[in-house]
């Protein structure tokens, strides 16, 4: 049975990895903060900016492939839009936690 709660424990964990995060938790400039690099799990390290261009890139990509009926290229293109985006939901959830709209606030006072 402790096997069992092993096994429940980890598989939790594993459901809870984040696909996207911030990757630099104290920026050093506005900039940073506002744009923050992020680590797309499988992908790698591309600023927020980039991670939106890439979900309309793929959505564009998905249109095409609709249109050719190319069903295994959308399978694939579908997945790398869902890590995309997922990527940049629990990113723009870790730039709206009280903690990083202070250090938002605390580099826009800095660069008065």
């Amino acid at each position: 049975m402790d096997h069992m709660k092993n096994f429940t424990q980890l598989r939790e964990q594993v459901l809870e990895e984040k696909v996207g995060t911030i990757y630099d938790k104290t920026p050093k400039t506005l900039e940073d903060a506002e744009n923050p690099e992020v680590l797309v799990q499988g992908f790698g390290r591309v600023r927020l900016n980039q991670v939106h261009n890439l979900i309309q890139k793929k959505v564009k990509e998905l249109s095409k492939l609709s249109q050719s009926k190319n069903y295994n290229g959308m399978k694939s293109t579908m997945k790398m839009l869902t890590i995309f985006m997922d990527a940049a939901d629990e990113v723009e959830k870790e730039m709206n936690t009280p903690q990083y709209k202070r250090k938002l606030t605390m580099l826009k006072r800095v660069s008065r």
